[in-house]
């Protein structure tokens, strides 16, 4: 038997905690913002869950699964992704995606350590103009040191609407792989699997931010 080592998602994917952010900032020796950083450099982050139009890219690519059902789940998370049938252990469920980031666009967008230049203001007036959410609450860095926002609807698909519980809580039932195939290849972007069986009008939770690995036998 062949032994494949396959590598749990890194980091933390639509990140919805300030705790997040502020570990971010210590890793790149960001110094926390000051009022005055916030008035003089930060791009205005949206107060509140923009509306989403029926027909954006992170709600159609729901529909096309025929498994997953996109409403409610509470106040406080908004949002979730539910199942519509029996998903079984192991079947893959999609990716994450969205739009792409260096890390100096993100000190400039989500963490005002950078003064915002032409692009970056072009960036959050198309944003606004297309009722789309700046929050900073859907960043993942990548294994490159890049980043990917998932907020943007028209950019990113329906994975962006699972929410978080710990991998020791029964209710998470996904977890993302950075490697999913034989031979040693890396996806760009984590890909979702159910790690148990998913029951009908269940909801989709992973742990954002636990970084872990086994090895499976193949």
């Amino acid at each position: 038997m062949k032994t494949v080592k396959y590598f749990a998602l890194a980091s933390a994917f639509m990140v919805a905690s300030s705790a997040y952010n502020a570990d971010h900032k210590t890793r790149f020796n960001i110094p926390a913002s000051t009022s005055e950083d916030v008035e003089k450099n930060m791009i205005a982050m949206s107060k509140s869950r923009p509306t989403l139009s029926p027909g954006c890219l992170a709600l159609r690519s729901a529909d096309m699964t025929k498994n997953i059902d996109i409403r409610e789940a509470s106040p406080q998370k908004g949002l979730g992704a539910f199942a519509t049938g029996t998903i079984q252990c192991g079947t893959y469920l999609g990716e994450c995606s969205g739009e792409c980031m260096t890390l100096n666009e993100v000190r400039a967008r989500f963490w005002g350590k950078r003064e915002p230049d032409v692009a970056d203001r072009a960036w959050a007036k198309s944003r606004r103009q297309r009722n789309q959410g700046i929050t900073g609450n859907y960043v993942m860095e990548l294994r490159d040191g890049t980043f990917v926002c998932s907020e943007d609807s028209e950019q990113s698909t329906w994975t962006r609407f699972m929410n978080h519980a710990p991998s020791s809580d029964p209710e998470c039932n996904v977890k993302g792989f950075w490697q999913t195939e034989i031979g040693g290849d890396y996806h760009q972007y984590p890909r979702f699997f159910a790690i148990r069986d998913i029951e009908e009008g269940e909801e989709l939770h992973f742990d954002y931010g636990k970084l872990s690995g086994y090895e499976s036998e193949s």
